[in-house]
Parts: C-alpha cells; structure tokens; sequence
C-alpha cells in the first residue's frame, strides 16, 4: 500500500545499513532511518520488544 511508511530502526555503523536503505529505496518503500546509538528510548523500544540486533525493519507493528 502507497500510504503506509516503514520506520526502520538501524544503527549507522552497521555494513548492513547501506544494504537496507538501497532495497527499500529501489522499491520506492518510504522510510524512516533512527539511528539507536543516538536515540536511547529507540534501544529501549527493540530490547523491550525482544530484539538483540540490528538492523531491524518495522512495518506498522509488524518487526522484520
């Protein structure tokens, strides 16, 4: 769907980070990049939710 936006929560140091930007970018999938290095509550939210690693690709409440 055209009106949902994919936050991506990635950290910037990650090789893995150019990866997930360029596919989504060659899809036309908007999105939004937050870097948790910078953004404690964002770390907080994965860890919370049970994530251990990054990069982590979220579409509404749906984590990938």
């Amino acid at each position: 769907r055209d009106d949902i936006r994919y936050p991506s929560l990635l950290a910037t140091w990650l090789n893995e980070l150019p990866r997930v930007k360029e596919f989504l970018t060659a899809r036309a999938v908007e999105f939004e990049s937050v870097n948790i290095a910078e953004d404690p509550a964002s770390l907080e939210d994965l860890l919370r939710r049970g994530f251990r690693g990054v990069p982590v690709v979220a579409a509404g409440d749906k984590f990938v």
